[in-house]
């Protein structure tokens, strides 16, 4: 059941207009590592809403990533000094 509106059964979802904001809020503190049930709370919202956005983020962005990946060129140079001088004179204590 919704804390929200009362229903039952995922007709929920749609029943309430959510901010950006609000799902920008829910999408970043899930991406930080806390849990669906303590955002469904903090938020006071459904844990099945929240669930259902983080999948539909998940799913924009591998297609998102699939067409970055694809419209890459291939590197012929790679410069790695930097790197190099933080690996190189890192000692183990």
């Amino acid at each position: 059941m919704c804390r929200v509106c009362g229903k039952n059964g995922k007709n929920n979802l749609e029943g309430k207009k959510y901010s950006i904001e609000q799902k920008q809020r829910v999408i970043r503190a899930y991406t930080r590592g806390v849990g669906i049930r303590a955002i469904a709370d903090i938020e006071q919202m459904d844990n099945e809403l929240v669930l259902y956005w983080v999948k539909i983020i998940g799913k924009r962005v591998k297609e998102l990533k699939g067409k970055e990946l694809k419209q890459c060129k291939e590197i012929e140079i790679l410069e790695m000094d930097e790197l190099w001088t933080y690996v190189g004179k890192k000692t183990k204590t």
